[in-house]
């Protein structure tokens, strides 16, 4: 039996698998297989021509070159970088803090704040020869790279609270 007797096309394109491959396990894994990639590969072409649509759709409907409508695409609709804010407190006192602007920086103690709908929150982050820094690129890092104004990431463990609630951090992120 050839693959292609082996496969039901229906009016609308489709496919189906005969029976007994959905019921044999090697080639329900096969299937299932070649399916995931199928629809992986499909995600990634969709993503990869989502720009080049865009740029196609300004070019259309404004009437400009495509050289204009990828700059005008490129410089309009490309939002400063604002990363997403968290904050995480669990029962035990480990607390994660993503999206941090550092406001200032002393010797081992970084404080970093994050505004939300006009409330500002304010931690001081503690550091010691156990914290572990990771850059940007993944790689290690120090305290020495980073600067005020920069956004990082913090996990650790709430050691105090009050005015300005103190994180011992055990990773930073920049």
């Amino acid at each position: 039996m050839t693959t292609a007797t082996m496969l039901q096309k229906f009016g609308n394109g489709s496919i189906a698998l005969p029976r007994i491959v959905l019921q044999s396990p090697p080639l329900r894994i096969a299937a299932f297989v070649v399916a995931a990639s199928l629809m992986i590969t499909g995600m990634s072409l969709f993503e990869a021509s989502a720009p080049a649509t865009s740029l196609q759709y300004v070019a259309r409907a404004g009437g400009a070159s495509a050289a204009t409508a990828s700059t005008a695409f490129s410089t309009s609709t490309t939002p400063a970088h604002t990363p997403m804010h968290e904050v995480h407190i669990a029962n035990n006192g480990l607390m994660f803090v993503r999206g941090a602007t550092v406001t200032s920086i002393d010797h081992t103690a970084i404080v970093v704040s994050i505004v939300w709908s006009g409330a500002t929150f304010n931690w001081q982050i503690n550091t010691d020869s156990n914290t572990k820094f990771i850059t940007t690129t993944g790689e290690k890092g120090t305290l020495s790279t980073i600067q005020a104004g920069d956004y990082i990431d913090v996990t650790g463990m709430l050691t105090q609270g009050g005015t300005t609630p103190t994180i011992a951090a055990q990773f930073i992120r920049e």
